[in-house]
This record gives structure tokens, sequence and C-alpha cells, in this order.
């Protein structure tokens, strides 16, 4: 007799009842993907209206000047093709915020000093987030950009996998040290006389390590996130090619399958491939995409000191940031300059650069020659169509050129 674990059940459950398995699959990722946004959620709710409204507002000024000069589909693709270039280089960000301390914070600080016995136990669990987050977001695109990397580049893979290791480890360790202390705090709270201890009610002991400053709030909602993302690698992991089928259904599944898509729209793209032309962005601005992809995990993170520096409103800090904006400025500017050289001409083969590497099953390059050749194929198949060939036959191409008449005229 063979042991059911909980994935069997699963399994089991899917084929008796698909429905009940959707809903609870759909309901379980969207509470962790709602995990996973708990520091961004914090982030804008810090932020307030106000300082959202000024986030957003280079973007739209951004979006706005480069309509001046793009087309629609080109700023589109444009705008999509830098959100998936920064994204990755998001835990950098993360890394910088999670250190420096928030304003707040530091005036909660210096009026009440709530919390701050628990310093000592929230900065070393601060930096191993902060070294985990940054390894995350610098090990993809290292190894993404450089496909065979020398020895100084292998070197440093090696020493921010070892960094991303301990860091995880480190996180680990934490997490039950917290919930020893968490224990321990409850345990005295339940064991004081009445009116002894300073909690209320158990619950309130139990959570002080993390909610007796901000600082161990913005801790505990990191460490949330980093076991949302956890659970749910591990779920996608453990069902593996199951989990379409038990999301959207086994008939969706399959039209969903890449190769199903190719032949129910893969005619129509190639009908339609000189239209595709249009989303091709010029030069100049997949040279700087580029360049944003490479830089992201140096930009973000003095994007994050940028901002801290302004919150400080001092002659200095000001001095300090401008000075850092225009080295990041130059850095991007080198950086899309060296990537302007080798760029292909043809916009069609320009496409494919705006990928991030590794996303596709083939090389970018090999994308490019395939989109650049389709295009020129269907041009000559349309030239055919205009000038009245039936099919891609030799006796239609000789029958349209009057070739065939002139050989029958000649065979009298």
């Amino acid at each position: 007799c063979i042991a059911r674990t909980g994935l069997t059940r699963v399994r089991a459950l899917a084929r008796r009842r698909p429905d009940v398995v959707r809903a609870l699959l759909w309901l379980t990722f969207g509470l962790l993907v709602l995990g996973e946004l708990g520091t961004t959620t914090w982030w804008l709710y810090d932020l307030g209206i106000i300082g959202f409204l000024l986030v957003s507002m280079l973007p739209c000024i951004s979006v706005s000047l480069a309509l001046c000069w793009l087309s629609q589909e080109q700023v589109l693709t444009t705008t999509v093709s830098l959100f998936m270039a920064l994204l990755p280089a998001l835990p950098a960000y993360s890394a910088v915020i999670l250190i420096l301390p928030s304003s707040r914070s530091a005036a909660s600080a210096q009026c009440k000093g709530d919390g701050a016995e628990w310093e000592v136990l929230h900065w070393p669990a601060l930096l191993s987030v902060a070294v985990l987050y940054l390894s995350s977001a610098v090990l993809p695109t290292l190894r993404a950009e450089f496909q065979s990397p020398g020895p100084r580049l292998a070197m440093l893979d090696h020493c921010l996998d070892e960094a991303k290791r301990l860091a995880r480890g480190f996180c680990i360790l934490s997490a039950w040290l917290y919930v020893a202390v968490a224990l321990h705090v409850g345990a005295r709270h339940l064991l004081s006389s009445p009116g002894a201890s300073p909690f209320h009610w158990w619950g309130s002991a139990i959570a002080s390590p993390f909610f007796s400053s901000e600082r161990g709030f913005i801790l505990a909602l990191h460490a949330l996130g980093l076991a949302c993302a956890e659970a749910r690698g591990e779920l996608v992991k453990a069902l593996g090619e199951e989990l379409l089928p038990m999301l959207v259904g086994a008939q969706r599944a399959r039209k969903l399958k890449i190769r199903t898509l190719i032949m129910k729209f893969g005619k129509k793209l190639l009908r339609n491939i000189s239209s595709v032309r249009r989303f091709a962005p010029p030069h100049w601005a997949v040279a700087g995409i580029h360049a944003v992809r490479r830089t992201a995990p140096v930009l973000l993170p003095v994007l994050a000191l940028l901002v801290h520096l302004a919150r400080m409103q001092t002659p200095g800090a000001l001095r300090l940031a401008v000075t850092m904006s225009i080295g990041m400025m130059a850095l991007v500017l080198w950086v899309a300059a060296c990537e302007l050289e080798g760029l292909p001409t043809d916009p069609l083969r320009l496409l494919p650069m705006l990928l991030p590497a590794g996303t596709a099953p083939i090389s970018r390059t090999l994308i490019g020659h395939t989109l650049a050749m389709t295009e020129r194929l269907e041009g000559v198949r349309g030239t055919f169509a205009v000038m009245g060939f039936r099919g891609c036959t030799v006796r239609g191409a000789l029958s349209a050129l009057g070739l065939r008449g002139g050989s029958n005229r000649k065979d009298q």
C-alpha cells in the first residue's frame, strides 16, 4: 500500500471535484501574491498621495515627451521593455530601502525610543535580507548578460552565489530566533502577575518583536514576502505540468500550449509581419533599454539612496544627490553608446533584442533573422499574388509570365 501524500490527495480531488481545486488554487496563489506585495503596499502607503503623484509624474512626463518623437506602438514597446528590464533588479532597491531608515521611523525613535531594545536583534536580520535581495538581483543579470564569463566574472558569480546561500541560511536561523524570542516574551507575560506585564494580552506580547517599532514591522513584511515567494515556488514546482490544467481546465490548457497557439495564429502573424515593424523602437531607444538592463542592479539602489537624500533636505545631501544623479546618467549614456555600435540595422531584428536574455527558448539573434526572413518571404509571396500566380508552382509562374504560351507557339 502506497502512503498518500498531500500532493496525491490534491490530484485525486482534482479528478473528482476540479472546480473546488481550481477555486482553492486561485485563492492560494492570490493570498501568496498579496503576501509578496506586502512591502510594496506599505511603501505606497508610506509615500502618501502627494508622494505617489510625484513619483508617477516622471513616467507620465517621459511618456508624453516620447510621444513627440515616437509612435504609439513604439512607446508601448519601449515602456513594456523598460519595465521588464527593471523588474529583476527591484530586490536591490528593496535592499537599500530596508537598511535606510524612513523619516517617520527616525522621528519616532528620537521622540519616544520605542523598540530600541529590539534593534540588536533587527540589524543582523536586516543585513541578511538585504544581502539576499542584492544577490538575487545581481546574479540573474550577470548570468543572463554574460553567457561565457571570464575568470574574474566567474569568481564574482561564485562569491555572489555563496553570499546568497549564506544569507538565506542566516534568514532561516533569524526566523527561528525570532520565534524563540516571541515565545519567551509570551511565556513571561503569561507567568507574570496581573498588572506587572507591560502587555495587555498574550498576542501583543508575542508580536512585540515585530510591532514595537517600524523597522521591525517592515522586517516582518519582508519575511512574509520571502516566505510567500518560497511557498509559491515550491507549489509550482510540486504541481509541475499539472498546474495549468488545474487552474484553467484541461481543455483551455490544451488551447494555451505554445504549439497550439502557433498553429492557430502563426499564419495570421505571417500575413501581417510587415505591421510588426511599426512596434520596433529606434536604435537609440533599444540601446538605452540595454543600458538600463545592464546597470539596473546599480541604478535602482542609487535611486533609493537619492530618494533618501532628497528627504533629508540639507544642502550637503542635495549636492550629493545631484552629483550621484549626474554620475548615473553619465554611466547609462556611456553603456548605451557602447551598445549602439553592435545593434543590427533591420527593425525586425531589433525587436527580439528587447527581450531579457534567457527568456526565449532560442537566441534573440536567431529570432531576429527568422522575422526578417519571414518578412522577405511574405513580400515575395505578395508579389507573386499581385502578378497573378496561383500558388508557388512552376506552372503557375510560367503561366503568369506568359512563358508557357510562348513555348506553345514555338512548338507550333
